[in-house]
């Protein structure tokens, strides 16, 4: 298992750093805290992970979003 930290505010340009052609991910947690994060980016966040087959599985209200690729939840 592979757990990376990115510096907090940064997670939208991390994700967009991934080439989810060739790179599956099953399970990422991405930070959602309002104070860190504007609507605007979280809602960039989950539009990204949606057109990459990940599934919002869970939130952590004010923290966290626990997406799940939908091949994995097979």
């Amino acid at each position: 298992m592979t757990i990376f930290d990115i510096e907090e505010g940064h997670e939208l340009n991390a994700l967009k750093g991934i080439d989810f052609n060739k790179v599956r991910i099953n399970v990422l947690t991405i930070e959602n805290a309002t104070s860190i994060n504007s609507i605007q980016k979280i809602e960039e966040i989950r539009r990204l992970m949606h057109e990459n087959d990940y599934i919002l599985w869970g939130i952590i209200v004010g923290l966290d979003d626990i997406y799940v690729h939908k091949n994995f939840l097979n």
